[in-house]
């Protein structure tokens, strides 16, 4: 079995049950306690790295913290790799795992580590080295899309190339995403959906969203639609011609479509940079549309139900609503901070000295209204991002105003966008298979 550098990332997870009994010494040995597995699941085909999570019961955030104070969490694969963790504490990493099949059993230990309570059943799943799991995605992608009908995607430059109708003009119009006419309050947009995006790599995602949820023909009259994109990073093309090629193909695509910011936002587009874009939004719509009620940012791997969502925000009278999927409440489990600058997730203890991370709206998607948007606006050269990442910095932001992180269980989005049900002002969310480069996360009605 060849070796191959591994992340395991493991998030301990609890969901809310009924009411539990008095809480005595050792009370989660209890039979009522059973734990269960349910990522990845039994079959499963994954792609490092790999969240393993197994849920636990608890009604809420106080009695889970007496019941498994004591308790770690525990993660064992094929009886040869083990790590724990104590409730609450920073996801667990398994590294320089080799590529095949695991089995893998999730159980809670005491003090002592010695004990074992509420083993999961076995869960097996197979784990592929990137290309021959690519080769395996981009298989069963074409197998959907050849199914459901769909075009093949395109990239950016081939699009630009096949797409003869769009004409550049020598001096390119700079309010050509947004024209200074900012309309009356009757005509402004109650909702203002902005699409993070990558500007270079992520063409296919926006022509999935322009073809689907966002098609200009059913898109909801008062909704507006925007792709969030930053100063393009160009970084990966060696010679000034193919930058050019490439600048040419993102002018032509803004000036087609007129829903691709780049230079009207202030930001790198990066990773580390998304705090900035979702700041740098938040202060453009404050200022163009400012009789709209709410913003809604979302990631562009889900496919939204906007008429539904629409419809039920049109029926919100109370302000100062931040709202989305909250983990602190879905889990009963208080975040803490990661403090490993090897992960994805870092936060410093110079940026964040807390040991618990203040609720936030985590996912793919997160709705503020308009009170929230304008504070940040106001606010915009004040707040400082939190090492970019966006969700974080949003609900520290508005925390400021005392806005708190409020939980819509049907927004919920599962397991990374991979199994779920989620919703907010009544959409919610499963995962199907992915075509035309889009990750499916459909929202539907409860």
């Amino acid at each position: 079995m060849g070796g191959v550098s591994a992340l395991l990332v493991l998030l301990i997870t609890s969901a809310l049950c009924a009411p539990i009994s008095p809480i005595t010494t050792l009370s989660w040995t209890s039979d009522r306690h059973n734990a269960e597995s349910i990522h990845p699941e039994d079959g499963a085909v994954r792609m490092l790295p790999i969240e393993v999570r197994f849920r636990i019961s608890a009604r809420n955030t106080e009695e889970y913290e007496a019941y498994y104070a004591d308790a770690s969490f525990c993660v064992e694969l094929n009886g040869l790799w083990k790590k724990c963790k104590a409730p609450g504490g920073p996801p667990i990493i398994f590294q320089l795992l080799p590529e095949g099949n695991y089995t893998t059993v999730a159980y809670i230990t005491d003090k002592s580590g010695k004990a074992r309570y509420h083993t999961t059943e076995g869960v097996t799943f197979t784990v592929l080295d990137s290309s021959a799991f690519n080769q395996r995605f981009g298989e069963l992608a074409e197998r959907s899309r050849t199914e459901q009908h769909f075009p093949k995607d395109i990239h950016l430059l081939q699009w630009a190339e096949q797409e003869q109708q769009v004409e550049i003009e020598d001096k390119v119009d700079d309010n050509i995403v947004l024209p200074r006419s900012r309309g009356s309050q009757s005509s402004s947009p109650m909702l203002v959906v902005g699409v993070k995006t990558a500007v270079v790599t992520n063409f296919s995602r926006r022509q999935a969203i322009r073809d689907t949820w966002a098609n200009p023909a059913t898109l909801p009259h008062d909704v507006k639609v925007l792709f969030l994109g930053c100063e393009p990073n160009l970084t990966e093309f060696k010679n000034e011609r193919d930058r050019r090629r490439v600048l040419q193909a993102i002018t032509k695509e803004r000036a087609g479509y007129r829903d691709l910011l780049t230079e009207e936002l202030e930001c790198t587009d990066t990773y580390r940079g998304l705090a900035d874009k979702v700041k740098s939004f938040m202060h453009l719509a404050a200022a163009e549309f400012p009789h709209a009620r709410f913003i809604t940012i979302a990631d562009d791997d889900i496919y939204l139900k906007i008429d539904q969502l629409a419809e039920n925000l049109r029926k919100t009278t109370r302000p100062w609503l931040y709202f989305g999927e909250v983990w602190a409440e879905m889990f009963a489990n208080r975040q803490r901070p990661i403090r490993d600058n090897e992960s994805q997730y870092h936060l410093p203890n110079d940026q964040y000295p807390m040991r618990e991370l203040i609720p936030y709206v985590v996912g793919p998607h997160v709705v503020v209204s308009m009170e929230g948007v304008r504070f940040i606006s106001n606010n915009y050269w004040r707040l400082r991002s939190m090492n970019g990442l966006d969700d974080v910095s949003l609900g520290f932001w508005l925390r400021i105003t005392q806005m708190d992180a409020q939980h819509a269980p049907e927004f919920s989005s599962g397991s990374a966008r991979s199994t779920g049900t989620s919703s907010a002002t009544g959409a919610s969310a499963t995962a199907s298979t992915p075509s035309r480069g889009i990750d499916t996360c459909i929202r539907s009605q409860t």
